[in-house]
């Protein structure tokens, strides 16, 4: 969720507005409210900007503002609509093939793919019955990845990642968060 409110700034009040928003949009969006020009672009595509104006969304001018919403930490990005989502490692996203190779190979980590008009607390994976919405989404998610400015590639595991890898596999999660577990959530 995300909360906004701009007294005498224009904005309606008291609506709930459904669609995908980022953090990336809030500086775009306040530079718009307070009639600010963004930065510009010195040449340097480490400065460009992601996000987009919500303005025209709080205004009820357009009913979204992007089709999809990406996040990423150390060890995995995820794509998501209103309706799915899905999480991978992000060594997959600039390796050609790597899907292929995780399918390929029975000890690799799976992603997790989440139907969230159903399951909207992420409980229920269902890679495994619908792994082809799931490459979709993955391709879209390389799309994404090869658009930033810094490549993945030159991103560098810190000790942390190393420590909750190490940690997460010692705790059986080597082969994904919850690989191993019935249906009901037991071994």
């Amino acid at each position: 969720p995300l909360l906004f409110s701009w007294p005498g700034g224009g904005l309606p009040e008291g609506q709930r507005i459904q669609a995908l928003v980022e953090t990336v949009d809030i500086f775009p969006t306040l530079c718009d409210l307070m009639d600010l020009e963004l930065p510009e672009d010195r040449g340097d595509v480490r400065e460009l900007l992601d996000g987009v104006s919500l303005v025209p969304l709080m205004k009820g001018q357009v009913d979204d503002v992007k089709r999809w919403s990406f996040a990423e930490n150390g060890r995995f990005a995820s794509i998501q609509d209103l309706e799915q989502k899905l999480i991978v490692r992000r060594s997959m996203l600039e390796a050609e093939g790597a899907w292929e190779e995780m399918l390929a190979d029975p000890d690799a980590e799976r992603p997790r793919f989440f139907d969230l008009g159903t399951d909207p607390d992420e409980e229920r994976d269902l890679f495994a019955e619908r792994g082809e919405e799931a490459l979709a989404l993955f391709e879209e998610l390389r799309a994404w990845s090869a658009s930033m400015p810094i490549a993945e590639s030159e991103f560098v595991e810190s000790g942390r990642d190393r420590r909750n890898e190490e940690l997460l596999r010692g705790l059986g999660y080597g082969a994904g968060v919850g690989a191993g577990l019935g249906e009901d959530g037991d071994d």
